[in-house]
């Protein structure tokens, strides 16, 4: 990447951990796409998908939250934005190419719980009875946000894939 797109890059990044959202646009590739942590209604695929899901974020956070956003460079390609997320814990690698953002993933820096992974599992499975044996092993699941998926609750945890009702209907849950 040259100079000029390595700073325009670098710019749109920084705007977006200021709430500017039109200066992030203008560096976000036309095909675009927002992953998030686990498959959910909530990916988008290309730029107005992704700026529609991005405003209507921004417009449900409190105006005056004040958060701690940093904007790290991995290699020539590769960003990670932590703080802009809703989510605790979780931050946006962003993947350029010829001088524009083509991916957002979101990924999770909380570790993982083999303990919630089962419980996880067993849930997107129908496994009723695995399910009970995990929460009966730890029953602070049912209640807790589960550790590893992005601060959801088991009943927000997505089931199996991108087969769920509302995807179905809409890619983007926007």
């Amino acid at each position: 990447m040259n100079d000029s797109a390595n700073a325009a890059i670098e710019k749109g990044l920084a705007a977006w951990t200021r709430g500017d959202l039109d200066a992030l646009e203008q560096v976000l590739d036309p095909q675009v796409t927002l992953k998030a942590v686990e498959p959910s209604p909530w990916e988008c695929a290309g730029r107005e998908e992704v700026m529609a899901l991005l405003r209507l974020r921004q417009g449900q956070r409190p105006r005056d939250e004040l958060r701690a956003v940093k904007v790290t460079r991995r290699d020539d390609a590769t960003f990670l934005v932590s703080g802009v997320g809703v989510a605790e814990g979780t931050a946006t690698m962003v993947n350029v190419a010829d001088g524009r953002v083509i991916a957002l993933q979101q990924v999770t820096a909380e570790p993982r719980d083999t303990g919630a992974d089962s419980a996880v599992s067993a849930l997107r499975a129908g496994d009723l009875t695995a399910l009970t044996r995990a929460l009966a092993a730890r029953p602070s699941l049912a209640r807790d946000r589960v550790p590893g998926y992005g601060g959801r609750t088991l009943l927000h945890v997505v089931p199996t894939g991108r087969d769920t009702p509302r995807a179905a209907h809409r890619r983007c849950a926007y």
